[in-house]
């Protein structure tokens, strides 16, 4: 069954951040219709693009990052 629901989020740095709203999506969403895509507006070596990327290999989360470093707008634009 497709997910009814997309939760896009873009990141910059911000591993205390977006592992817990990750974790806070998990734990507080009822059901399993929806998928989370992250857009790495900042890819470079960090802590992040490790955590970001082993969840894309669980198939927890899909990783959106084409090399670019982004601002907000052209990040979620990215994503479209």
């Amino acid at each position: 069954m497709s997910p009814q629901v997309s939760i896009c989020i873009t990141s910059y740095k911000r591993l205390d951040f977006i592992s817990n709203l990750i974790d806070s999506i998990k734990k507080n969403t009822l059901h399993n219709s929806y998928e989370i895509i992250v857009c790495n507006s900042h890819p470079g070596k960090h802590p992040l693009d490790a955590y970001l990327s082993g969840l894309q290999a669980q198939g927890a989360i899909k990783l959106v990052s084409d090399g670019q470093r982004r601002q907000y707008t052209p990040a979620l634009a990215s994503m479209m």
